[in-house]
Order: structure tokens, then sequence, then C-alpha cells
């Protein structure tokens, strides 16, 4: 599944997940804004989330060297912080605490500072764990920049919003997994703006994607991209 959004002719995915046998697996930005995650000046070649069975949630950036081999792997967990390097004699593991991680960077982990639930405890009752949530501005005319690369094409499964506007609009987009017998409306409504959903009830945890769109008081301009 994947979250769509549509301004103009231009489309793009901001959130992707998959059900797999043993876990969850899907990133939460476009794929042009994954760099924005990595430390140093590589580029990552891949960037994932996993939840699998146990709960113990994490996401990973995964570098590949010249030859294609994979070369380094920076893992974030909810308690440590893994660094995995290939070496000549094979593979250097580093852990750090995340709170002594965190003291030294400018960014936080995105993630709980604990375990979650296994995934089978969505199945017993209502749980509920929601994805950082993001957000961006939209001022007709201007460039934004969720909007300026790594175009995409509509799929079958895909959740598509079109968030074009003759006027200023911010953007919020969620994406929740929710347990059995959960409050069917979650309290994530804009007060004056509006709201698109889908939820996907093919198993537990069940997904749902929320994009709210509020309008914007003309003479704002702060957080534009």
């Amino acid at each position: 599944m994947r979250l769509v959004l549509k301004l103009g002719e231009t489309i793009v995915s901001v959130f992707w997940i998959k059900r797999r046998s043993h876990d969850l697996i899907g990133w939460f930005t476009a794929r042009h804004l994954e760099q924005s995650f990595a430390l140093g000046n590589d580029r990552p070649s891949d960037v994932h989330f996993r939840y699998p069975m146990d709960g113990n949630i994490h996401w990973s950036l995964k570098y590949y060297n010249a030859a294609s081999q994979l070369a380094r792997v920076e893992s974030y967990y909810p308690e440590v912080v893994r660094s995995k390097t290939r070496t000549r004699d094979g593979w250097s593991i580093v852990e750090r605490a995340r709170s002594d991680w965190e003291k030294e960077n400018a960014r936080v982990v995105l993630l709980p500072s604990r375990r979650l639930p296994s995934l089978d405890e969505y199945l017993q009752g209502p749980k509920f764990f929601a994805f950082p949530t993001a957000g961006f501005n939209i001022f007709p005319g201007e460039p934004c920049s969720m909007f300026k690369a790594n175009r995409t094409q509509i799929r079958r499964d895909d959740f598509v919003v079109d968030v074009t506007r003759s006027y200023s609009i911010n953007v919020n987009y969620l994406v929740f997994l929710l347990g059995k017998d959960i409050d069917k409306e979650l309290s994530t409504r804009p007060l004056n703006g509006e709201t698109f959903r889908q939820r996907d009830t093919r198993g537990f945890p069940m997904i749902e994607f929320r994009v709210l769109i509020n309008p914007l008081a003309s003479s704002t301009r702060e957080g534009a991209s």
C-alpha cells in the first residue's frame, strides 16, 4: 500500500507499507527526501522501517559500495543505535545507547523509546500506534519541495489524495496501526479543513492512511517548502 499525493499533474509517493508473514516493512517520506535521514554526505541506497513480530521496531539505512556489495548498515531501535560496517575480516558492529547517541546528534530517532506491542497483540484488543506525522505547506504558483522529484505512476492499490487547491493550504499525513475493536473515528479531524482516510482491514494490525488539509491565512509564509 502507498499513500500518494497529487499536485496538478505531479504525483509522488510519500508513505509505503507492506504486510509480510512475520513483519511490516515500509517508509514514511518521499524518496528524494531520504538523504535528510542520513549522517554525513553519503546517500543511502535503501531506507526502510521494519516492525517485526516481537515489536522491536527499527528503521535502517543501507549503503552499497562500487561493487554493489552491502558496505554499511545504520539501524535505529527504540533503545540502541547500531552501525554495521563491512571490513576485510568480516563485519564490525558498534552499538550505542540511544540516549547517548541523541546527546551528540542534532536529530532524534523518530521512534518510541520502548519496544512496541507484538503484532499478535493487535488481534487481541484495541492497540494503537502512529508513525511520525509529516506536514508541509503549499502556496499556489510557488514550488513545493515534496513534489520536486521522484515522481511516480499510480498503482492499483494506492490511496491517492489530490492536494491541488486554488488557495494556500497546510497538508498533514498520518499513518496508524490499529488493533481489534479500536474506535473507528480517531480524533484527528481538522477544525476547518478536509479529512481523507483509507483503512486496510484485511488483517491485524489494520493500517489507516489519513490526510488532513487546512487552509492557510493569506499572510502565512512560515514553513513554506
